[in-house]
């Protein structure tokens, strides 16, 4: 835009339009742009949703990693793969068991 477009504009101070040498700019950086998209799009319940599920999994994947030291107990990737299916069940059982027990206190001191 060449400048005496926006020589007697009133919103010239909050207007967010760069002044130049010889003209005004604007533009939008794809950072930005990036972040927008996505503060927006997670303000969809169902996105949320998502997320929350996604986290989780991440939190049993973090679990099970740590459980013995991010080392496994065998050789052979046919091996390692059952012995990591075997660590998620038995760490879900935990969850689930541990979920129980709480629901049961609840259940005890409220009635």
């Amino acid at each position: 835009m060449g400048k005496e477009f926006c020589e007697g504009c009133p919103h010239k101070e909050t207007c967010f339009v760069k002044e130049k040498e010889e003209f005004y700019s604007y533009g939008f950086y794809e950072r930005k742009l990036a972040l927008a998209h996505r503060r927006k799009r997670l303000d969809d319940p169902a996105e949320k949703e998502f997320l929350n599920l996604r986290a989780g999994a991440e939190s049993l994947v973090n679990e099970v990693y740590h459980q013995d030291g991010e080392k496994t107990r065998f050789t052979g990737t046919i091996k390692v793969k059952n012995a990591s299916i075997a660590k998620a069940i038995g760490t879900n059982l935990k969850r689930a068991s541990r979920f129980l027990e709480s629901e049961a206190k609840q259940e005890h001191s409220a009635g």
